[in-house]
């Protein structure tokens, strides 16, 4: 059985771990960590955000609707979101490249 205070350190341990990652994206891709989760549909912060939620869903295991509490919309945008990344990095080698090296960055500096 997990304690009160164990659980407290893993609830503090992921989020830790999203704004994390949500940093890494922001600074990969040049935007600041206060635009990605903006609502906007501004092409240079919509697929960075993209990635995030895709890393989010990928390397924390955040479930759908908690991603989207962090972005601000629904959970079927956030599985639209993963859906659409998923594909694309299959068929673009550099953006499966740039979702690699971001993942990379992150578990490498957890």
């Amino acid at each position: 059985m997990s304690t009160r205070k164990e659980q407290r350190e893993a609830e503090e341990q992921a989020l830790a771990l999203q704004e994390k990652l949500i940093a890494f994206v922001a600074a990969f891709y040049r935007i600041d960590t206060v635009e990605i989760t903006k609502k906007t549909r501004q092409v240079r912060i919509v697929e960075p955000r993209q990635i995030a939620v895709y890393l989010l869903r990928e390397l924390a295991g955040l479930s759908y609707p908690a991603i989207g509490t962090i972005f601000g919309f629904d959970h079927t945008t956030a599985i639209h979101a993963y859906q659409k990344i998923k594909r694309s990095s299959c068929a673009d080698a550099q953006l499966n490249d740039e979702i690699q090296e971001i993942a990379d960055s992150i578990t490498n500096n957890r």
